[in-house]
């Protein structure tokens, strides 16, 4: 069992006076003091250029109020820039506002954010990422292989401002439709066709356009870039849709042909008996052979049937009439023959003196009408 020592003595035998100080339980460089006949012990100050934290000159930290013990003073999208006794916060790159708000910025929203219309513009939080719309195997970069055959047209309505943000009449500018051209020009490069005004003025400084672009470029490509460099090249509102070529008609179709809309296009359709040349339904030759081929064989089968009727039941008739004959031949045959020879063999018998005292043996034909063989003898 141990022994404990009362305070201010150590030792086996509680001896030694206490040193409290021999652990070096202070700041370094930083003096220890024990006082007189105590176990405790006192620090001295923090060096310059530093804070205590608890007691004093037990753990000091540097004086930078970024670091701890002192709470972070910034946002948490910000960064704290330490000064002799102050510090300052600045937004981290992506970011924008002031010391205790910074918000993000939406790189998208800039006209140089990405290459062209061809990527698209991926915005997260302090930074953004270019991605290809369009995929494929063969490409060195982003879109610029082959186009697929084809093409979309799409309608295209904007709104166009002045370089103050007011309503700009389209009619009092006469390189608005250039502006636009160059725009889709310089985004899609090989993906847009052409461009055609289909109105300049619909009021309120709205016109409208007919966008040519590669069959695998849909409308909201065209609509997500016009939206993201607008502010760049004043326009106001802006929509972007298919074309129903049928409903205004902006179709080639003929009168023969029906008329049917699809994406980015249309088509002219014509009756199941008709094939569609250059927008125009004309007759189907294989129809018309297969008509004429029909028609043949009704009337070809028709003439067969009456052949038959014709020349079949007079021959039918005529074949009956001769078995009916033959028949009746073969059966007055066979009786004539059968009667014969038993009339012969009685006569045998009967003048045979060898067989004079025998009886007679009778013989029957299953078609002779019974009789006995006197009758049939003539014997009484």
């Amino acid at each position: 069992m141990g022994c404990t020592c009362p305070d201010g003595f150590s030792g086996s035998f509680c001896q030694n006076p206490s040193a409290p100080c021999r652990g070096e339980p202070c700041f370094p460089t930083v003096a220890c003091a024990t006082p007189t006949s105590k176990s405790q012990f006192i620090c001295g100050k923090c060096p310059p250029g530093t804070v205590a934290s608890g007691a004093d000159g037990e753990k000091c930290f540097l004086n930078d109020l970024c670091l701890p013990p002192y709470p972070f003073p910034c946002s948490e999208n910000a960064n704290c820039i330490s000064n002799i006794g102050s510090f300052s916060c600045l937004c981290k790159p992506g970011f924008t506002g002031t010391a205790n708000n910074c918000s993000d910025i939406d790189e998208c929203q800039t006209i140089s954010a990405c290459p062209n219309a061809k990527y698209e513009c991926i915005n997260s939080p302090g930074s953004f990422t270019c991605a290809c719309r369009y995929q494929s195997t063969s490409d060195t970069e982003c879109g610029d292989s082959s186009n697929p055959p084809g093409w979309n047209i799409f309608n295209c309505t904007l709104k166009w401002l002045t370089m103050d943000g007011n309503n700009l009449n389209p009619s009092s500018s006469a390189n608005l439709y250039e502006r636009l051209q160059s725009v889709l020009s310089l985004g899609f490069q090989n993906k847009f066709y052409s461009l055609q005004l289909k109105n300049s003025s619909l009021g309120d400084s709205y016109s409208e356009y007919r966008i040519n672009v590669s069959s695998d470029t849909p409308h909201w490509f065209v609509k997500d870039y016009l939206i993201r460099v607008r502010n760049y090249y004043q326009f106001g509102a802006v929509w972007v849709e298919d074309v129903n070529e049928c409903e205004f008609k902006e179709n080639n179709c003929s009168d023969t042909a029906v008329c049917k809309n699809t994406y980015g296009g249309y088509k002219c359709v014509c009756d199941p008996n008709m094939k569609l040349e250059a927008n125009n339904c004309v007759p189907n030759d294989r129809s018309q052979n297969e008509t004429l081929t029909g028609t043949n064989s009704m009337e070809q089968n028709t003439l067969i049937l009456g052949l038959v009727l014709g020349f079949g039941i007079p021959l039918i008739l005529l074949l009956l009439l001769l078995i009916c004959c033959y028949c009746s031949r073969r059966k007055d045959g066979k009786a004539n023959i059968a009667t014969a020879p038993d009339i012969m063999v009685a006569e045998n018998i009967r003048a045979s003196s060898l067989y004079a005292n025998e009886t007679v043996a009778v013989y029957k034909v299953h078609h002779i009408p019974p009789s006995t063989y006197a009758q049939r003898l003539g014997i009484q």
